[in-house]
């Protein structure tokens, strides 16, 4: 327990209440645009940088965000359309204790 400090522990309360926050967004979109063919919906599979200061990044953790970004649409594009939007609807479905 004497890695659980306050300053971590509120950072990484933070981190899954954002995770959280922007699936319910995802879902609201997919409830209130029901017309709209969300092909490839993209997430990244890896941590991103973070630091103190939000959006403060420096150039290398931007490259790094960015080519992670890349290999993430290359891997949901591989999936093919609307499957990778339904990994992540099952998989948040399983996090929020659904079946």
């Amino acid at each position: 327990t004497k890695d659980y400090k306050t300053l971590p522990m509120v950072m990484r309360f933070l981190e899954i209440e954002r995770y959280y926050d922007t699936m319910e967004l995802l879902e609201r979109a997919l409830q209130d645009f029901e017309g709209v063919n969300y092909r490839y919906i993209v997430a990244p599979t890896e941590k991103l940088g973070s630091g103190l200061i939000p959006m403060a990044f420096k150039h290398k953790q931007m490259l790094k965000m960015i080519e992670t970004g890349k290999n993430d649409a290359k891997k949901a594009m591989k999936l093919g359309h609307g499957k990778n939007l339904e990994y992540l609807l099952e998989y948040h479905n399983k996090k929020s204790g659904g079946n």
